[in-house]
Parts: C-alpha cells; structure tokens; sequence
C-alpha cells in the first residue's frame, strides 16, 4: 500500500494544509502521520526543484532528503502555519548554501528511504544514549565489520565478544523502533532498520 494511501494519512490528505501542520506541531511524536501527509502533498514539487537545481538524481534525493529534515524542525517551531510558497522558499534557501557530498559517497535514494522516515529515524537515533548512536553508525551507516566494531568498542574501554556484539545490537535495535511514532513503520510496511541504507558511504 502507498503511504498516502493508507487509512491514517489518506485522512490527512482531504484536509488543509494548516489543519495537518496543527496536528503535527501539537505532538510529532505522538503519530508520524501529519508529517507524512505534508510531505506526501509537497513531495513531488518538491524533487522537481530539487532537480532542476542539481543535475546528478542522487544528490538531488540526498538534498531533498536534507531539506525534509529541516522542514520537520521548522515546523515545530513555527507560530504560523505555511503554504506551498512558504515550503518552496524554505526549501530554496536552504539548497542555497547546501554542501553535496559527491555522488559515489551517497548511498540515499527516496524510494528505499522516503524523508519522513529517514528523518525519523535520524532524530530518533540523535536521542539515544551514545553507545547506542556510535553501534548504530559505525554497522549500519559505515558498514563496517564486527572486528572493526569490536575494536573500536575496545578502544573505548568496551570489552566485548562477537555474541554479546550482537545481542548488543538487537537490543540497541528494539529502543530505536520503539523510539519511533507508533504508526509510522505500520505506515510504511515491513522497515526494518537494518535495511537503512547508508546516507555515506564513509565517515566524514
């Protein structure tokens, strides 16, 4: 099923665009599905200035991606509710002075990753506890291999077998879900987060 076909953003989609920003900002939390509407209405107009503004497709998703991002911490803070303009001004401004990464660094597309739960995901992770955020990034962003892991963790005065790495991980794994509005994943079907792929292929 589409996300704008689903029953809760499908809702969202036959009222204004002020309503749907209203109930985002009461609670982003709470459900992800006022921000998935948003980004479903403007979604498309959205890519096509990406794309007239950035030749390569794969900078342009990773741009498009970076401007969702900041769109979701604008709008909570905003004291008034925004229009099409208000989001094509936004969005412009920011690709303005935006640094793309080259495109054999990005491993981003839109359709493996829509925004709203890329930017989900990223916030949520920002929110864990440190240990978790560094398991997360150094296997899922960087691919890096268990013993690479591991002797990272060692470093850090972590001292850990390849099982407990694991075991490690599949718990690091459930906070984020459970971190995460509760329907969001219904919204987008079968995620899980290891299918995340990599915003860079390195670390910066």
């Amino acid at each position: 099923m589409l996300p704008s076909a689903h029953p809760r953003v499908h809702g969202w989609l036959q009222q204004e665009t002020s309503a749907i920003q209203q109930a985002f900002q009461a609670d982003p939390w709470q459900t992800a599905a006022p921000f998935v509407a948003l980004y479903e209405r403007y979604a498309d107009p959205l890519l096509a200035l990406a794309s007239d503004r950035i030749v390569a497709p794969t900078q342009a998703d990773w741009a498009v991606a970076q401007a969702w991002q900041q769109l979701w911490q604008a709008l909570q803070q905003a004291e008034t509710t925004w229009d099409w303009p208000d989001y094509q001004s936004f969005a412009e401004c920011y690709w303005k002075d935006l640094w793309l990464p080259p495109t054999e660094a990005i491993a981003y597309d839109l359709i493996s990753m829509p925004p709203p739960l890329w930017v989900y995901t990223q916030v949520a992770i920002a929110q864990l506890p440190g240990i978790d955020r560094l398991l997360l990034t150094l296997t899922y962003t960087y691919r890096w291999s268990r013993s690479q892991v591991l002797d990272q963790l060692q470093m850090l005065g972590h001292r850990l077998g390849e099982p407990q790495l694991q075991q490690l991980l599949e718990i690091v794994e459930v906070r984020l879900l459970a971190a995460l509005p509760p329907d969001l994943l219904d919204i987008y079907g079968d995620w899980s987060y290891p299918a995340l792929p990599p915003t860079t292929r390195s670390p910066l």
